[in-house]
């Protein structure tokens, strides 16, 4: 204590104090606070990394209650796109916009296979979207997904779809379709007198609009051109009031 005073600089040895002076003649500190985990002057000061525990949650931070609080991971999924009107035998994709959160995707159909089945080897994928075989006549059905991040589950969405028409076929008694397969020219012809206008659209193995629609009405052929696109086989779906027929067509050069 020699040559010190009061108010004087000093180390009380408690490594637990700060701002050490002699008072009275006595060397004492000021205690330092604890920190977020009990720790006096400890490094686990609010706003600093933690652990709280979750996997479902990053950028765990102190709170100024000492709260360990993390951000939630968003895995919510707003839409889920695909077709609500499919045709037997086609194979459809539904999909979501990617979620930057998600490691991965659960997709799950009700009823599920054999009316239904993944074209892929389970329902499970890291993908956004799902290649789907319909299988049946007519049937209610829906397709569901929720994202995921590890051990953690968004929200899920599910869209319903029915199919209502017979299985695929390769001619018609309304029409006849010449050549098939062609070169992507096809024309479609009334197999005799048209009482009631039959809606045309092809589809492609997706299940998306190949070409614009075409009415047949009459007793005129109607030319079908689908010259631009890739070989393969495509969908003519025949609409006349309440009846629908399913065709095949198919490109070959």
């Amino acid at each position: 204590m020699a040559n010190l005073e009061n108010g004087d600089l000093c180390d009380d040895g408690n490594p637990n104090t700060v701002n050490d002076v002699v008072t009275n003649c006595i060397r004492a500190g000021t205690l330092l606070d604890d920190d977020c985990e009990g720790v006096p002057g400890g490094p686990a000061q609010p706003g600093t990394a933690c652990d709280d525990l979750s996997a479902c949650t990053t950028n765990d931070l102190y709170d100024a209650n000492c709260n360990c609080v993390g951000t939630v991971i968003d895995l919510t999924i707003d839409t889920l796109f695909g077709p609500t009107d499919v045709d037997t035998g086609m194979t459809v994709i539904y999909w979501v916009t990617p979620i930057s959160g998600a490691t991965g995707y659960v997709w799950s159909l009700t009823p599920s296979a054999p009316y239904l089945d993944w074209s892929t080897s389970d329902s499970d994928t890291t993908d956004a979207t799902a290649i789907l075989q319909i299988g049946a006549d007519t049937i209610a059905a829906s397709v569901c997904v929720y994202a995921v991040n590890d051990s953690c589950a968004g929200n899920e969405i599910c869209l319903s779809f029915s199919t209502g028409l017979s299985a695929v076929g390769s001619s018609s008694d309304w029409f006849t379709i010449f050549p098939n397969p062609s070169n992507g020219t096809f024309q479609v012809s009334p197999a005799g007198p048209i009482t009631s206008a039959i809606d045309i659209r092809i589809f492609d193995a997706l299940g998306q609009l190949a070409a614009a629609p075409v009415v047949l009405t009459g007793s005129q052929p109607q030319r079908l051109d689908l010259h631009e696109k890739a070989n393969g086989m495509y969908f003519l779906r025949a609409t006349r009031g309440s009846e629908s027929q399913m065709l095949e067509l198919v490109i070959q050069r």
